[in-house]
Formats: C-alpha cells, structure tokens, sequence
C-alpha cells in the first residue's frame, strides 16, 4: 500500500476550510459545505482504504480556478488557499500514483 498520511493531511486540511461556517459557494460548483464536505470525504476515505484516486480528480480542486479557489476567494480566505495548492503540490509529488 502506498503511503498517502500526507496527501490526506492535506486533504483534511481543506476540508476543515471549506466547511467553515459562512463560506460562499455562489461562485463553486460546490451548492454547499456538505457537497464539498462529501466529495473530500470520499477522497480521504478511498486513500485511507488504499483504493485509487485520480491525480486530475484531486489537481482540479486545488487548481487557479477551481471550486475550492471559488469558495477561497468569495469567502476571505486566499492566502489559506495558496498555502493549501502549495501543500497539495508537495504531497501529490511524493505520491505514487498508478498513472
């Protein structure tokens, strides 16, 4: 099995952000906190179990204009997102992916 602690950090870190009280997903694909909360839920859960996950599934979320960028930006929190794509970017590099 792969060691995927860290990818999964990363990916309960966003979580946390993103289902913070009065975020905006106006601008998200996202209708709400529970809808990303579910999708990153899923992610952690088919990393933990040692089941695939696509690279582009994750990249998208953390990429320029993404959903999470989406609610980062119309909810105050920019910075964190930054800090987060850098994170995700180290721990997808360390990753070894099936692809």
């Amino acid at each position: 099995m792969r060691d995927a602690a860290e990818l999964i950090r990363v990916l309960e870190a966003a979580r946390e952000q993103l289902t913070a009280p009065d975020n905006d997903y106006a601008a998200s694909s996202w209708p709400d906190a529970a809808a990303a909360d579910h999708e990153l839920s899923g992610f952690i859960a088919r990393l933990q179990q040692g089941a695939g996950v696509d690279r582009a599934d994750l990249a998208v979320l953390f990429a320029p204009d993404g959903p999470m960028r989406q609610v980062a930006l119309s909810s105050g929190w920019p910075e964190a997102f930054a800090g987060l794509g850098v994170d995700f970017d180290r721990a997808s590099a360390r990753f070894s992916w099936d692809d």
